[in-house]
């Protein structure tokens, strides 16, 4: 439970933080453009709260503790290690690439995944033209 709740708000922080920054340096050079890039931000959050999922699903399973085993006790663990781990791992990524992708956008407002989808369905469009 300890290790779920732990790393994956580890990852979230750092996952703010880091799109935060971006976002920040986004905003000196195109406000206008800011809203775009919050919702990496929500994803983040939102692994913290997988963390605090796991953890009570995993505090649920701990009925009577006189009787809770090794098997029993080596699973919740292996299994909060694991949602922990992998919820910081993406809050890492997420932050990473929000903060690379923001300063891109401000850079050069034309990179947006929104153009990116445009030019390839027009292109789709064109095609069946043909």
């Amino acid at each position: 439970m300890f290790a779920a709740i732990v790393f994956a708000n580890c990852g979230a922080a750092y996952g703010t933080v880091k799109s935060g920054v971006g976002i920040s340096c986004m905003g000196g050079m195109q406000p206008d453009m800011v809203t775009r890039s919050i919702f990496p931000v929500i994803m983040t959050g939102v692994l913290g709260i997988y963390g605090l999922i796991t953890s009570v699903i995993l505090n649920g399973k701990i009925e009577r503790p006189n009787e809770y085993g090794v098997l029993q006790g080596y699973a919740g663990f292996t299994s909060g290690m694991v949602a922990g781990l992998s919820a910081m791992a993406a809050g890492f990524a997420i932050g990473v690439v929000d903060d690379a992708g923001a300063r891109a956008n401000a850079q050069q407002p034309r990179l947006s995944a929104e153009t990116a989808a445009e030019r390839l369905w027009q292109t789709r469009l064109q095609k069946g033209r043909r």
